[in-house]
């Protein structure tokens, strides 16, 4: 099994278990987007399911034509993963200026990256621009909420109403949720 299966596996174990994942957990993970890319890459996904004994198991079902061969497909997502990841999620780019550099930077390393190695990654002249179009627009979109330092000061907003609202239901006497006080009626 690979790292991506895995990686699924486990996800789905934890919904399995009723292991809630918390906001910020979901908001730092940037699993879906990989994963999405991926598929776009190779044509395929790995679909985790029960089997008749009730195991879980994880096979690669094809969805589409791959645009690159597994080595194109795993160099292209390793250099998507240096920048979609939640530590890069929880930087700050100072401002829109700054930002284009930096979109401007990716694009040209991209663009080199695919052009030197478009016959060993087995990608198709034709494909060439919407691989392009495609990595870059993502990665520019993940990079965008930094800007300003913004992402992290809604972070910051998600952990204090999630400090209030536990502190306020620890209290007596406090109503909460839809049904008011917890006590016993």
């Amino acid at each position: 099994m690979n790292i991506q299966a895995e990686q699924e596996q486990q996800h789905v174990s934890m919904m399995a278990e009723g292991i809630p994942l918390s906001t910020l957990q979901v908001r730092l993970d940037t699993e879906p987007i990989i994963r999405q890319l991926r598929k776009y890459l190779s044509g395929s996904e790995y679909i985790t399911s029960e089997n008749a004994d009730g195991l879980l198991q994880t096979k690669k079902v094809m969805t589409g034509k791959p645009l690159a061969n597994d080595e194109g497909v795993n160099a292209i997502i390793n250099s998507v993963q240096m920048l979609v990841n939640p530590s890069i999620g929880q930087g700050n780019i100072k401002d829109f200026n700054e930002y284009k550099a930096i979109k401007k930077l990716f694009r040209e390393r991209l663009a080199e990256e695919l052009s030197l190695n478009i016959t060993n990654w087995g990608i198709k002249e034709e494909n060439y621009a919407g691989i392009m179009n495609t990595i870059s627009l993502s990665v520019m979109l993940f990079l965008s909420r930094l800007v300003g330092n913004k992402e992290r000061e809604s972070y910051t907003n998600t952990l204090q109403s999630v400090e209030t609202t536990r502190s306020q239901e620890g209290q007596p006497g406090k109503r909460f949720g839809l049904f008011g006080s917890r006590r016993n009626r």
